[in-house]
């Protein structure tokens, strides 16, 4: 069972016409208790976290802004949902999961160009990471009743990059491309293990899930044909650069860089109320994995 409640404040200041200042703090408090009924066995903890964030922004001409934000965020912890307490007892180290911490820093750009034909948009940023949870696996021993564990590896950052582009090439067609670089990776991260769980030495492995290139491309076609009905078409092209299902990063759970591509054609009412399309996901069928574990 969980028990939570959070305080929430926020407050805006317009320092001037066109710089202003929004700062926010949000002050949670969660209490988790597990139980295994038979027989009685139970761990509870509790946890209390200020979490601040703050924003300067600046309006440029033709409804642009320029900002720069800092942000604490909370993934929340306690005793170890994915471990039985009748097989592991309450406290055993490692297995009382640590909150997992983030400080986020990011500078970014909206602007509105070309008489707001075109919106670009752009960000960088650069996070860093305190008591990031991973999995692990259970001992020989234990392999059969703890498939997985949440564990505590340590610390993490990440630094990167992203823009976007819309763009209304002509009255019923609309373009858009995006592309991200994401550098991700742990830096002082291990859990020793214990008698139950095998350790992670993740060293200076790259995060899990964390592709170091995405990109994309769209196409949106919407074009009135009389006053009632409209044609509607979308296609979307993807791009993801290879990762690692664990913090081990073992070539067994590596997927490779891939493409989609998926098309969607159609037609609507001009209200909305009515709608009909018909869809090809994945068309170039390619084969991929949504989950890997060692």
């Amino acid at each position: 069972s969980t028990v939570n409640w959070t305080v929430y404040g926020q407050v805006a200041y317009d320092l001037t016409d066109k710089l202003s200042l929004t700062t926010s703090l949000r002050y949670a408090h969660e209490t988790k208790t597990v139980t295994f009924p038979s027989p009685t066995i139970s761990a509870t903890t509790s946890v209390s976290k200020p979490i601040p964030a703050a924003t300067l922004s600046y309006k440029l001409a033709g409804g642009g802004t320029i900002y720069a934000r800092y942000a604490k965020g909370f993934k929340t912890g306690g005793p170890d949902p994915l471990v039985r307490p009748d097989i592991v007892p309450p406290g055993t180290p490692g297995l009382v999961i640590k909150p997992e911490t983030v400080d986020t820093y990011e500078i970014g750009l909206k602007a509105n160009l070309f008489d707001r034909k075109v919106q670009f948009t752009s960000a960088i940023f650069y996070n860093t990471y305190k008591n990031i949870q991973a999995t692990s696996s259970g001992t020989p021993a234990y392999a059969a009743a703890i498939s997985n564990a949440l564990v505590n590896l340590g610390d993490a950052k990440t630094y990167g990059a992203e823009a976007t582009v819309n763009w209304r090439a002509a009255r019923p067609l609309t373009l858009s491309a995006n592309v991200g670089y994401l550098h991700a990776r742990y830096t002082n991260a291990d859990f020793p293990g214990n008698d139950y769980v095998l350790p992670v030495d993740a060293g200076n492995h790259t995060m899990i899930n964390a592709p170091k290139w995405m990109a994309g491309f769209g196409a949106n076609y919407d074009q009135p044909i009389n006053d009632r009905l409209r044609l509607q078409a979308n296609l979307l092209y993807s791009y993801i650069s290879s990762f690692n299902f664990t913090a081990l990063a073992l070539p067994t759970t590596e997927q490779k860089a891939y493409s989609l591509v998926n098309l969607r054609g159609g037609g609507a009412t001009m209200n909305d109320r009515l709608s009909f399309s018909v869809f090809a996901d994945n068309l170039l069928k390619k084969c991929y994995y949504v989950f890997g574990s060692h």
